[in-house]
């Protein structure tokens, strides 16, 4: 079946754990589930769209503010320990669903065609970025770490990322596709100055304005009918550059942008390796070299090529739901029914530990016809 036609099997409804209220002219949407530090499952991402579809029917409702409860995270990305199970227990089905209703939902944030404001102040990872990301505004403060590390869980990038991250250009346009070959295929983490330099955040508010930041969105006052423009002007007026004044940590893309263009260029993930060995080895890369390596290294090699065709396939698709429509072929109808997501579910965020025990252990061995058929 088709994502769109599992996604729309059945009806959504309310999750207490997101918080919907009404202010003024502004849908407050709150993230109210510190057990999983706000992971998102079905009943979360069914209970946004829910909201969503108010929102945009509801001609009093001119923008949608989402933000979250836990002091530490804004969303831990789709709960990935309950797929697993699914999978592991041949409820591969109940699975797919889930992957295509979070997929959708991901899809209707960026085509909704109000203001979609996310306040990012934690961590936000995976499916985070899905909800925060493929909206309009997204803001973040000096505790705002990102990440999409699905390669190293053996699966792939997704929540639309493989839309975005092609797409992001960087400060002044340094930047191009082979950043977001970067970002996907490293899980490299990226800090709020980072997330501000390449695109993928829109504004830095230092944390301890956040609170009155929030409550003025809540209730920002403007001409009826001019509330998109009221909300890039206001949140313009409160955004800083980030910087030690502010408490914005130092960021790390800027300065190897050019570096990061010469090894992820390669036309392959073999090349990219290879260019980074020769790059260390001739002390021509540093540090963040040596991490990419490393990272690359200890995720599956199956993931690796999937990912990099997803987040190829990205760049070329036309509109952000024929690049989700590959993201569930390749992951979640594919990768995801693999040993290798068992084997990295279980070694990252059970066992909590780097494995190797790839199936197979090399990029060599690699099925990429299959792979490519997807």
């Amino acid at each position: 079946m088709s994502l769109t036609s599992i996604a729309h099997d059945s009806l959504d409804q309310p999750d207490p754990r997101v918080v919907v209220t009404k202010n003024g002219h502004c849908l407050h949407l709150q993230l109210n589930d510190p057990d999983t530090l706000n992971a998102v499952d079905e009943g979360i991402a069914r209970a946004f769209r829910l909201a969503l579809d108010s929102a945009e029917n509801d001609d009093m409702v001119d923008y949608v503010l989402v933000t979250s409860t836990h002091p530490k995270s804004f969303c831990s990305g789709g709960n990935v320990r309950k797929l697993a199970h699914y999978y592991a227990n041949g409820k591969s089905e109940k699975a797919e669903k889930f992957f295509a209703i979070e997929y959708d939902l991901c899809a209707r944030i960026a085509e909704f065609p109000k203001p979609y404001i996310s306040l990012v102040d934690g961590y936000c990872i995976g499916g985070g970025l899905g909800i925060t990301a493929n909206g309009k505004h997204m803001v973040v403060t000096e505790n705002a770490l990102m990440s999409m590390p699905e390669v190293v869980l053996g699966f792939c990038t997704d929540a639309g990322m493989s839309w975005v991250l092609p797409r992001l250009w960087g400060d002044g346009g340094q930047a191009d596709k082979f950043l977001g070959h970067y970002i996907a295929l490293t899980g490299v983490w990226l800090n709020a100055t980072d997330a501000v330099w390449t695109g993928l955040a829109d504004y830095f508010i230092p944390s301890e304005q956040l609170p009155r930041v929030q409550e003025e969105l809540l209730s920002l006052d403007y001409p009826r009918g001019e509330a998109a423009t009221a909300i890039i002007d206001y949140l313009s007026a409160q955004a800083q550059l980030p910087g030690q004044a502010n408490g914005a940590p130092k960021g790390q893309i800027s300065d190897r942008i050019l570096k990061i263009d010469e090894v992820f260029s390669a036309p392959s993930v073999a090349e990219m390796i290879q260019r980074l060995e020769i790059g260390l080895r001739t002390n021509h890369y540093g540090d963040w070299a040596r991490d990419a390596l490393s990272a690359i290294r200890l995720s599956s090699p199956t993931a690796l090529e999937g990912t990099f065709l997803v987040v190829e396939r990205g760049n070329f698709a036309p509109t952000v739901r024929a690049a989700i429509d590959n993201e569930f072929s390749m992951g979640a109808q594919y990768l995801c029914h693999r040993e290798d997501f068992q084997t990295g579910v279980r070694a990252r965020l059970i066992e909590k530990k780097p494995t190797k025990d790839w199936t197979p252990a090399t990029l060599a061995e690699v099925d990429k016809k299959t792979l490519e058929s997807r």
